[in-house]
């Protein structure tokens, strides 16, 4: 599609001197095909007339003019890729998938951006100095990479896709010098801030819905519109993972072993409150009795053999259970001693 009938999707775009109009462009491709003709036509006379055929001449030589033109200028465009083709330093064609002929490419006709409509995938942070990110916590880079397209996805499944498209085209060869360095910055300048809220642990966890919460971001829409560049809706941010240093993983693994110690210190100190309560209310004394008694229990559940029960009708029953066991124990072991002399 020509570019001059483009423009008006890219008016935020200011290269309209920069458009070839359709009439000019077709003029100049003329203009050359004709000269070339011209130029192998007299080749062609001047040979002919030594062989004494000038009329033959003059024909192999236009049809000479012609072929180079044709082989010259004929460019094979693969399916879902497209070129913007500049004649003369002006914009003036987007050429789809199919074979095309240029004019005289690298002479007049320049191919100024040659891309897929396919989605493609930017790595980002390739410097590592961007890559980190300033936890709450620590500070660490992060691997990730963005999967774009040129060109609206949903406007390609249309049957008049193409005018929508092209626009896009055009935002994308024209609006910036590097695309792609833009989609980095607009992509980072959403996720950082995000990421930055989280502890590294959090955001280890959260990273796919953080990624989500980005590629959802209106204000990151809109601006990428502007470069005629979209992501991909499910997976247009993939956080791979979070690399940490050495050093920083043996302090992770250090606090998450404090973690879950004193989530079992905490989850010990339940039961014991539990088995103190019950304790007070079974054998109707208060806090304070349980608890001695319920230290003088675990004393001796420590011991080899000790058989202790809480079951008793009041405080003297447990001591004297609690004696007895005792008892019974040293009179085993006094009995083990006997058989072995």
């Amino acid at each position: 599609m020509l570019v001059s009938k483009t423009m008006k999707g890219a008016g935020q775009l200011n290269i309209s001197k920069r458009v070839l109009t359709p009439t000019k462009g077709v003029l100049i491709a003329v203009a050359v095909s004709a000269f070339l003709c011209g130029i192998f036509a007299a080749i062609g006379f001047s040979v002919g007339y030594a062989l004494e055929y000038p009329t033959t001449g003059i024909l192999a030589g236009i049809l000479t003019g012609v072929g180079t033109y044709l082989v010259w200028g004929l460019t094979i465009i693969s399916k879902q890729n497209f070129v913007v083709i500049e004649r003369l330093g002006k914009a003036y064609v987007i050429y789809h998938d199919g074979p095309k002929i240029l004019c005289m490419p690298g002479v007049l006709d320049k191919i100024v951006e040659r891309n897929t409509l396919q989605f493609q995938e930017l790595v980002l942070y390739e410097d590592e100095t961007a890559a980190t990110i300033d936890f709450k916590d620590a500070s660490a880079p992060i691997d990730a990479s963005a999967w774009y397209c040129i060109g609206d996805p949903k406007e390609k499944k249309k049957d008049d896709w193409e005018q929508k498209v092209n626009t896009h085209i055009l935002l994308w060869a024209y609006a910036f010098a590097d695309p792609k360095g833009r989609i980095e910055e607009l992509v980072d300048g959403t996720a950082r801030p995000l990421l930055q809220k989280h502890s590294v642990d959090n955001a280890q966890v959260k990273k796919n819905t953080i990624a989500t919460e980005v590629v959802g971001d209106k204000t990151l829409t809109t601006a990428l519109k502007q470069i005629g560049a979209f992501l991909e809706e499910e997976k247009g941010l993939i956080i791979r993972d979070i690399k940490l240093t050495e050093e920083q993983r043996a302090l992770r693994r250090q606090r998450l072993k404090g973690q879950a110690d004193g989530e079992e210190i905490e989850k010990r100190a339940k039961g014991w409150e539990k088995a103190i309560r019950n304790l007070a209310k079974g054998l109707d004394v208060n806090p304070e009795k349980a608890v001695e008694v319920f230290n003088t229990q675990r004393g001796f559940e420590v011991l080899e053999g000790a058989d202790i029960s809480f079951v008793a009708p009041n405080i003297d029953g447990v001591q004297q259970m609690i004696k007895t066991a005792d008892v019974s124990r040293q009179n085993r072991q006094q009995q083990r001693g006997q058989r072995k002399s």
